[in-house]
């Protein structure tokens, strides 16, 4: 990335969190925080223990639908008269008889797990998976863009962002995050993953080392430290590294806030 590029891309960030930003190689998508419309979901649903959170309402669903949708998932936490909780690709799942289907991660986990490594596209979410499993099996269409977000642990938290790097020779490439201080930061997670047996994958912060990888199709999640790392009104350097010549490494960056 050119030294042009790096100063139009600090400068924007700092006004206006990577929003229209169009930098190569790097892949920015934002999306809206909404809780669920004045919480209508049946009263089983775990709201202490969930995370982030992907949903959708498709409507109220028969028995019958509710039935067939039990054949997808792998496990069950809970099922009764009113709602099913289990895990539907290995992530938590819940729908009910009131329509909602709500896709989550434990609120321990960072954003950045649901990140679906190796896929050069900003935001691709695990969430996904479950949502059209369920709709697929009870034969109702949803557009994917219809699904929504929220965070339950930071009810407040409005936004969030992923920025997604790929570099795919050997070599270093670099971007700069800057988090203005007028924003309330929740957190910043971070996904790297490598497709090469032969590669060493870093990513590092300020030359920092943070995270390295050293098999093939190995993933690491895990958080950026906000208040000794990423500190705000700062330009900081997140970099990721490939020693091989023919391997990729991603590495996914999501950021938690409001502004």
């Amino acid at each position: 990335m050119s030294k042009k590029l790096i100063f139009i891309f600090s400068a924007l960030i700092f006004q206006f969190m990577f929003v229209a930003m169009t930098i190569s190689e790097e892949i920015k998508t934002t999306f809206n925080l909404e809780e669920p419309h004045a919480r209508t979901i049946e009263s089983g649903f775990p709201y202490d223990e969930a995370g982030i959170s992907a949903y959708i309402n498709i409507g109220s669903i028969t028995g019958n639908e509710m039935n067939t949708a039990l054949s997808v998932f792998s496990s069950m936490i809970e099922s009764n008269s009113e709602y099913t909780l289990g895990l539907v690709s290995n992530i938590h799942t819940y729908i009910g008889f009131s329509g909602w289907i709500i896709a989550y991660l434990p609120k321990d986990k960072p954003v950045s797990t649901i990140i679906h490594p190796n896929k050069q596209a900003g935001g691709v979410s695990k969430f996904n998976t479950p949502i059209s499993r369920i709709c697929s099996a009870i034969n109702k269409n949803f557009d994917q863009d219809t699904i929504k977000y929220y965070h339950f642990k930071y009810p407040e938290a409005n936004e969030m962002i992923f920025i997604f790097e790929r570099l795919s020779s050997k070599g270093t490439d670099s971007f700069y995050v800057e988090l203005p201080s007028e924003f309330i930061f929740y957190e910043a997670s971070y996904a790297i993953y490598q497709d090469s047996s032969t590669s060493i994958g870093t990513l590092l912060v300020d030359d920092i080392e943070l995270a390295k990888l050293v098999s093939k199709g190995q993933l690491v999640t895990g958080y950026y430290d906000l208040e000794n790392i990423l500190k705000p009104d700062i330009a900081h350097k997140i970099s990721i590294t490939n020693a091989d010549s023919y391997g990729c490494v991603d590495a996914e960056t999501v950021i938690v806030y409001k502004k």
